[in-house]
């Protein structure tokens, strides 16, 4: 089976973004490859130009289950996104410096779209690695809901979850890989029940 792992690279304000090397640490795991799963990682450009770049890539891999990771720098603990929003904050610059040109990010699509995955699990799956996780209404409205919104659009039967993180430590980053490979091996099971 497949699963698709993103993190995101630096932006305006975040040097060294823990989400990127979470996904390519989920990436090189020896225990997702000896359960025979197919990991493709990718540390995301944190830009709007972009976003067709991922499209595309769901388009080609067309993964069995999607897990995306994005920093939330103001949380102390992770949050699980129950949904993405059509919308965008037109006054946030992204990583080239470029502002959103509408306020929508795509004018034919509904103004949400929920994660059809059991949160719970996932949460508690977070949690014994030694975080306090939380469950989230809002992904907000910069690059992190834009990914979640475009995957949920792409692949909607296919199980996909976004996971923001706070500033974490190197040890931190391990625990966090270590609780993501647990999740992409919770997502795939749900895609086989699927």
């Amino acid at each position: 089976m497949k699963l698709l792992v993103t993190g995101f690279g630096p932006f305006p304000g975040v040097h060294h973004n823990p989400s990127g090397q979470i996904a390519l640490a989920i990436g090189r795991s020896a225990r997702l490859k000896r359960q025979g799963v197919q990991v493709s990682a990718h540390e995301l450009i944190v830009t709007y130009a972009a976003l067709p770049d991922l499209a595309a890539l769901i388009a080609s891999e067309k993964p069995d289950a999607i897990l995306m990771f994005g920093i939330a720098a103001r949380t102390k603990q992770p949050r699980l996104e129950k949904r993405g929003e059509n919308r965008t904050r037109p006054l946030s610059v992204d990583a080239s410096g470029t502002r959103p040109k509408s306020r929508k990010l795509d004018d034919y699509a509904p103004l949400i779209r929920n994660v059809r995955v059991p949160l719970e699990p996932l949460r508690l799956a977070i949690a014994r690695q030694g975080f306090k996780p939380t469950l989230s209404n809002n992904a907000g409205a910069y690059l992190c809901n834009a990914v979640l919104f475009t995957a949920l659009g792409e692949r909607p039967q296919t199980p996909t979850i976004f996971v923001h993180v706070p500033k974490l430590s190197r040890d931190g980053i391990r625990r966090m890989a270590k609780a993501g490979e647990e999740l992409g091996a919770m997502l795939l099971a749900q895609a086989r029940r699927t």
